[in-house]
C-alpha cells in the first residue's frame, strides 16, 4: 500500500500529540533535567546546550527502536503480500480496537503493562542518554503503545520496507520535537506544561479519533481519502 503525504502528515501529528499523553507530558522536564544530570536548583540558561545534546541522543534512541519495529512490521507484510487484504482488513481492525482502548471503551491490560528498567544512576555521557532513549522505546509505555502500535499496523500493510521505516521514522520527528523544544525553553516550557496538564486527557481522546478514521479507511481500504478530503 502506497502511503500519501496525507498519510505521513497524520502519523506526525499522532506522534506530536502522543508527547502530551498524560503519562509523558508531566515528567518532561525532570526527565530531561535527569537525562543531563541536573537538578530544576541549579538549572541556567548556561546548561542548555547541554540539556539539548542530551535531550538529542535520547530521541534519537527512542526514534532508533521505533523505526526499527517499522521496518520488521512492514517486512513481515511484504513476506505476507498474497495476503495483503485479509491483514488490510486486520489491520483495520487492530487500529479501531487500539483508538477504542485509548477512548476508554474498554480496557487492555497489556497495553497498559510498562516495562521498568531500574536506571541506579544518571546518564553520565550522551551515549547514556542514547540508551536511556532505546530503553524508553522498548520500554511500551502505555499512553505511547497504542499510538505505536496502531501506527506499526500501518507500516505492516506499507508496500516496502522504507515505506514502513519512513511511516515510524515521521512518527518519532512529531514525538521529538517537544521534547527538543522543551530541553531549549525549560523555564517556560515548565510552566506551561502544567497550565495544559489538565488538558492531556482531551488531547489523547483526540489523537484516538485521528487514529479511528485512519483504522476506518484502512479497513475499507480508503486511506486515499485523505488525500481528496486535503485537497
Amino acid at each position: 500500500m502506497f502511503h500519501s503525504i496525507p498519510t505521513y502528515s497524520a502519523v506526525f501529528i499522532a506522534g506530536f500529540l502522543a508527547f502530551f499523553s498524560p503519562c509523558i507530558l508531566p515528567i518532561v522536564p525532570a526527565y530531561l533535567l535527569y537525562l543531563a544530570g541536573l537538578t530544576l536548583k541549579d538549572y541556567s540558561s548556561g546548561d542548555r546546550m547541554k540539556l539539548f545534546a542530551n535531550a538529542l541522543l535520547f530521541v534519537l534512541g527512542f526514534s532508533f527502536i521505533f523505526v526499527l519495529f517499522g521496518a520488521a512490521a512492514s517486512a513481515l507484510g511484504s513476506i505476507l503480500f498474497g495476503f495483503r487484504d485479509l491483514i488490510r482488513i486486520i489491520g483495520g481492525i487492530i487500529i479501531i480496537l487500539l483508538s477504542l482502548v485509548m477512548l476508554g471503551v474498554f480496557k487492555s491490560e497489556t497495553l497498559a503493562r510498562t516495562i521498568r528498567f531500574n536506571l541506579k544512576s544518571k546518564p553520565t555521557s550522551l551515549s547514556g542518554s542514547f540508551i536511556v532513549g532505546i530503553t524508553f522505546g522498548a520500554a511500551w509505555t502505555p499512553c505511547v503503545g497504542p499510538i505505536l502500535g496502531a501506527v506499526l499496523v500501518l507500516a505492516g500493510t506499507s508496500s516496502s520496507v522504507l515505506q514502513g521505516s519512513l511511516l515510524l521514522t515521521v512518527f518519532s520527528i512529531g514525538l521529538a520535537i517537544p521534547f527538543l523544544a522543551v530541553s531549549q525553553l525549560l523555564g517556560w516550557a515548565t510552566g506551561f506544561i502544567k497550565a495544559i496538564e489538565k488538558y492531556s486527557e482531551t488531547i489523547s481522546k483526540v489523537s484516538a479519533i485521528l487514529l479511528l478514521i485512519i483504522g476506518m479507511l484502512v479497513l475499507t481500504n480508503n486511506l486515499s481519502w485523505l488525500s481528496f478530503a486535503i485537497n
